[in-house]
């Protein structure tokens, strides 16, 4: 898997997260899962022919169904999408960007356990990359 080249739609996005965790997928499956009757067949269609142009997704037509799977790395993906954001809304502070989505939607007792054990961790890189020097 790539680094993405283009970045999935929001609707797009959807579809790829599904891909990530269930794995390759036709578009029936696709759609059933992730859509249903919410949407068209004809749309989430357009959608995964979107994803196969951006190069987002892989396209296996050897099946009597076109089976697709996700051609990007989904932390590759998601860490992509976040930068764009950071850059977009919060003049590129990861910080700002933290304190506004704590603030948006508090985060659980374990989500928060993991924040400080992710801060813990680059307090000590910084540490030890200051003593480096």
């Amino acid at each position: 898997m790539s680094q993405p080249q283009a970045l999935p739609t929001d609707a797009e996005l959807q579809l790829l997260r599904h891909l990530w965790s269930h794995g390759p997928s036709t578009v029936r499956t696709l759609h059933e899962a992730v859509y249903g009757a919410a949407t068209s067949y004809t749309t989430t269609l357009r959608l995964v022919q979107n994803l196969h142009a951006k190069r987002l997704v892989l396209r296996d037509a050897d099946e009597r169904q076109h089976v697709y799977a996700a051609a990007v790395n989904e932390n590759v993906t998601m860490a992509a999408i976040t930068r764009r954001v950071m850059d977009r809304a919060f003049g590129g502070s990861a910080a700002e960007l933290a304190m506004r989505a704590l603030d948006a939607r508090p985060a659980s007792r374990e989500e928060l356990r993991e924040l400080k054990k992710l801060i813990a961790r680059m307090e000590k890189a910084e540490r030890s990359d200051e003593g480096s020097l």
